[in-house]
């Protein structure tokens, strides 16, 4: 026996409406935009943690290989250099910071280059035709006449996101 339908036994509402569906569409883009910006700032903070551990490991290395080799070592003698935290700009840090000699320097690491001083120098982003770091750019050094390690790092534009990260008011050598 076939079982008639009858039209009470259909719903009217079978589905979601369009204004439903837009609702709900509204709703995720407001919470992608206020999650978005919070990611962004964490990655960001990640990325400069990173660095500055790097740094640090780099140079407990180099001091490291100075008492071994009892002279002042070179990348070379560093057992980073061929390492994921490898230097200069064709091996630099995958995350947005290439490793340079120093702060003022603009030239990539060489092997051959003492390790006691490094510098993490920031990707770039184009902003109205001038290439502005997208993070500080953090030095680490061993200064050899006070027997100290040192730390500078520098915002060269407003336009950097420092969020705190470096504190150029600081004295030299504190800034991080």
């Amino acid at each position: 026996m076939a079982k008639k339908i009858l039209k009470k036994d259909i719903s009217p509402n079978s589905g979601f409406s369009l204004i439903e569906l837009v609702i709900v569409i509204a709703v995720l883009a407001i919470l992608s935009a206020v999650a978005i910006p919070s990611f962004v700032g964490v990655r960001n903070s990640a990325k400069v943690s990173a660095v500055k551990k790097s740094l640090v490991n780099i140079l407990k290395e180099c001091l490291v290989a100075e008492s071994n080799l009892l002279s002042s070592p070179t990348f070379n003698d560093i057992g980073a250099w061929d390492t994921t935290n490898s230097f200069g700009d064709s091996r630099g840090l995958n995350f947005g910071f290439t490793y340079d000699s120093e702060l003022s320097s603009s030239s990539p690491i060489q092997p051959s280059d003492s390790c006691f001083r490094i510098a993490a120098k920031s990707n770039t982003q184009d902003m109205g035709g001038v290439p502005i770091p997208v993070l500080p750019h953090f030095e680490i050094f061993f200064d050899r006449s006070d027997n100290k390690v040192k730390k500078n790092c520098s915002v060269s534009d407003a336009k950097t996101i420092n969020n705190n990260f470096c504190d150029t008011s600081a004295p030299e050598g504190s800034q991080w």
